[in-house]
């Protein structure tokens, strides 16, 4: 009993909180919850939420078709970057009938996902008879036929005035205005 009472003791003294980072499980945990709070402000229109980075998340169908409805309603995210999310044809499909009603994105990153070449000619269909705001979409690492990305890449270039695409990491120097000349 004695034995007992001095290893609570030292437990008490010297126990430390785990990371929740460390705990594979807490961390989900934690992602789900903060993945839900960020889909609803994008619900809500929160014009702070204008790009949405959800890299290496695995959103599982539910949170995926969340998303895309928010996106569907929401007018002020501009880029989208689902990178390694593990997204497939039936969220390349929801994705889809978002774009036909948002006028706000203009960027969308899906590199390395399982969309197929099927999924991807709708969302060509999407671009070409409904969505003229969009003006960048990688699918670089999915099941799709070089051709297909070919036109997106095509399709969308005219979209920038047949300006390459720009790295998202790309630095933008601030223009200086003369207002003595004006």
């Amino acid at each position: 009993n004695e034995k007992n009472q001095r290893i609570i003791e030292a437990q008490k003294k010297f126990y430390v909180a785990p990371n929740r980072k460390d705990d594979p499980q807490a961390a989900a945990e934690d992602d789900a919850g903060s993945c839900e709070e960020l889909i609803n402000r994008i619900l809500e229109n929160d014009k702070k939420i204008v790009k949405v980075d959800l890299d290496g998340q695995e959103l599982g169908r539910e949170r995926e078709t969340a998303l895309f409805e928010a996106l569907a309603q929401n007018n002020c995210v501009t880029s989208l970057s689902l990178v390694n999310c593990r997204i497939g044809n039936d969220g390349a499909v929801e994705l889809k009938d978002a774009l036909q009603n948002n006028s706000t994105l203009t960027y969308i990153n899906l590199e390395d996902n399982q969309i197929t070449s099927n999924a991807a000619q709708s969302l060509i269909t999407v671009l070409k008879e409904h969505n003229e705001t969009l003006q960048h979409l990688e699918l670089k690492d999915n099941k799709v036929r070089s051709g297909l990305l070919t036109t997106i890449s095509k399709l969308l270039e005219k979209r920038r005035g047949g300006k390459p695409s720009v790295s998202s990491n790309a630095q933008v120097s601030p223009v200086e205005v003369d207002s003595s000349t004006t």
